[in-house]
């Protein structure tokens, strides 16, 4: 008779404890930089669910298809509804004014990140770098 009632405490212990953590939202950091490893301001990335050709476009979910620019640091922060995985494509332009040419930088990568359920004050960030190199 013990073990029923404490079975039964542990599992009311544990519909408590589980009823605390909230579900949260993936936050992805995507670092951009050049093959030298110097981080590109301005830099422009596209994510999207399928970049490649033979997709199939009416079921892709509008939620994933963001566009950014990076930060002084070569950074952009960008939060998803839930767990996915995306193709993430960047470009950076730069003008050489000595040589009077236009640089163009080009990169891709995928990103692959998840929901998760974590007590208030936890967060649920992914690293993702993205290297462009001189097209």
């Amino acid at each position: 008779m013990k073990t029923k009632g404490i079975i039964v405490m542990i599992g009311i212990i544990g519909l408590v404890t589980m009823s605390c953590k909230k579900e949260i939202n993936p936050v992805v950091i995507f670092t951009v930089e050049d093959t030298t490893g110097v981080k590109l301001k301005n830099a422009r990335i596209f994510t999207h669910p399928c970049f490649d050709a033979g997709c199939d476009t009416t079921r892709i979910n509008e939620a994933f298809v963001k566009e950014a620019l990076t930060n002084s640091s070569g950074q952009v922060t960008i939060e998803y509804p839930y767990s996915a995985i995306v193709d993430v494509i960047g470009n950076y332009t730069n003008c050489d004014t000595a040589n009077n040419e236009w640089c163009i930088y080009e990169g891709r990568t995928v990103a692959r990140f998840e929901s998760k359920r974590a007590r208030g004050g936890e967060s649920n960030e992914y690293n993702v770098k993205l290297v462009l190199r001189l097209q």
